[in-house]
């Protein structure tokens, strides 16, 4: 853990565009089969939670996601 706290510019940098392309490919898949389906992001990441909580409500679902009720709304 104390490697970490002394990592220099140019590592952590290095780090996040490794995050960033990790990311990229994860969601490639997944992008184009929502894609074909009229779906995006957003209700890839309502459908995840809901049906990972079940008995999910409106409202804790909004708490999740971090969105105004207006967004979601846009989801659902």
């Amino acid at each position: 853990m104390n490697k970490l706290l002394y990592l220099k510019d140019a590592q952590i940098k290095d780090f996040i565009e490794k995050l960033f392309y990790a990311y990229r490919e994860t969601f490639a898949d997944p992008k184009k089969i929502l894609n074909k389906h009229s779906f995006g992001i957003a209700h890839l990441k309502a459908l995840h939670l809901i049906s990972k909580y079940e008995g999910l409500t409106i409202t804790e679902l909004i708490l999740k996601l971090k969105i105004t009720k207006q967004s979601l709304n846009r989801v659902l």
